[in-house]
């Protein structure tokens, strides 16, 4: 719930941008998508409508191997990360589903269609999602599919475990939601 203050009119203005200059927005970055691994590319004629920073902690839980003689590892459970616009302003969060949810209540929820690894070892791999469901109204009601690139941090511990032992390991990433570019009346406006 935004509860005023400078914090809730930027992210209002970023709204209000997204929803009534959605062309604007997607010029600025539909002919210019971020570089990807060709199997982590949007599907053509998709836009990047949306550009965050993802910043917060890989969850695992420690689960018996499926072997049952081995010894207990960790198993990634869900993400736990706040999301960040173009200027720094916190816009929204990012959890299990895996889900996104603007400030403005709006939420999208994706499956995982592609994967590659990073280009750092290190960091966990590349994606693309596909929607599986997302709010009527709001800054992710018109989000089709969604890269997570560039990761930094946030591979599974190394660690020994002990059974329903959780841990969280910080990272980063950036994702990019992408829709189909808004035609009529609010494209014809600009």
């Amino acid at each position: 719930m935004l509860v005023g203050g400078q914090e809730a009119r930027s992210f209002g203005l970023s709204v209000i941008a997204l929803m009534v200059l959605p062309g604007v927005v997607g010029a600025q970055f539909g002919d210019n998508a971020p570089k990807a691994p060709k199997e982590l590319r949007a599907s053509k004629g998709q836009v990047v409508l949306l550009h965050l920073h993802g910043k917060g902690e890989q969850l695992y839980v420690c689960q018996a191997a499926g072997d049952g003689a081995s010894a207990p590892k960790w198993k990634f459970n869900a993400p736990k990360a706040d999301l960040f616009g173009e200027s720094g302003e916190r816009v929204g969060r990012h959890f299990g589903g895996p889900t996104w949810e603007a400030q403005d209540g709006s939420k999208v929820v994706g499956k995982v269609m592609a994967s590659a690894p990073s280009p750092d070892t290190n960091n966990i791999p590349w994606l693309l999602l596909t929607m599986v469901s997302r709010s009527e109204k709001g800054i992710f009601s018109r989000v089709d599919s969604i890269q997570r690139l560039d990761t930094k941090g946030g591979t599974a511990p190394t660690t020994t475990c002990t059974l329903n032992e959780e841990k969280g390991v910080d990272y980063e990433a950036e994702y990019y939601f992408y829709g189909q570019p808004m035609t009529g009346a609010l494209n014809n406006a600009q």
